[in-house]
């Protein structure tokens, strides 16, 4: 036979290569809008928040967005990729299971995760360095983890994320305040459905604006409109809303 398993610093190479550093933050910050998103669907967020803080040291995320089922870290959250017998999560935004452990490995090389979920909480501490050293396990291993619980009061469920050790590039980015202008950009872009339904989000202690997309509307100035249904089989249609037009420049917004 013939080895042909990866090793583990082409696999994160590989895995890191094609995204930016501001869309692996998202990838992070994606993940506690999925479990607002579990929690309350298409409805109100406003009792949830996530806190983003970035320095050259480290970037640290916390969230009360419902916490991480330890179940759901042992078999499926952790893996790099989904199996085909993961659970289809309603209102999920991940698709391909990457996400999460892609922007750990392209933020730095110590990654700190806390959380407690309705029954169940864990903390898990990777060393990536150690990690990729050792060719023959790929698993993590939890730190601490308890099942089993007790309910746990809602206000106290949630996620805590820790990068330390920054990679050097990542470390130069984060002390730029241009950085910080694109990623609250960025950010209000990305998140403006979840900023729309009240979900409150800071970077740095600076809350992120709900910039909502506005386009003229004038008897002259009609935006174009196209409704189309896509069908697959058996599975249900999606309605996509098509709007084109010209929205109010900078200064008219600022005036609004």
């Amino acid at each position: 036979s013939i080895d042909a398993m990866p090793t583990k610093e082409l696999f994160i190479d590989m895995l890191t290569r094609d995204i930016e550093l501001i869309p692996a933050i998202l990838d992070l910050v994606d993940n506690s809008v999925d479990g607002a998103r579990r929690l309350k669907g298409n409805g109100s967020y406003k009792d949830f928040q996530v806190r983003l803080e970035t320095s050259p040291d480290q970037l640290r995320m916390v969230d009360n967005c419902g916490g991480i089922d330890v179940d759901l870290a042992r078999k499926y959250a952790f893996r790099f990729g989904k199996p085909g017998n993961a659970p289809v999560l309603a209102h999920s935004i991940g698709k391909f299971g990457v996400g999460m452990k892609r922007a750990f490995f392209k933020l730095g090389q110590v990654f700190e995760i806390e959380s407690k979920a309705k029954n169940s909480s864990f903390t898990l501490k990777v060393d990536v360095v150690k990690w990729a050293r050792d060719e023959s396990k790929w698993e993590f291993r939890f730190d601490r983890v308890q099942e089993g619980l007790k309910t746990i009061s809602k206000d106290k469920r949630g996620t805590a994320i820790r990068v330390t050790k920054l990679r050097t590039e990542v470390a130069a980015e984060f002390k730029l305040s241009s950085f910080e202008r694109n990623l609250d950009g960025a950010l209000a872009t990305h998140l403006q459905d979840a900023l729309t339904r009240g979900l409150t989000i800071t970077l740095n202690q600076i809350p992120i604006e709900q910039k909502p997309l506005e386009l003229l509307d004038h008897s002259k100035l009609l935006p174009a409109f196209k409704k189309v249904t896509y069908r697959h089989r058996n599975e249900k249609p999606v309605v996509v809303k098509l709007y084109c037009g010209l929205g109010p420049g900078r200064e008219a917004r600022e005036m609004a």
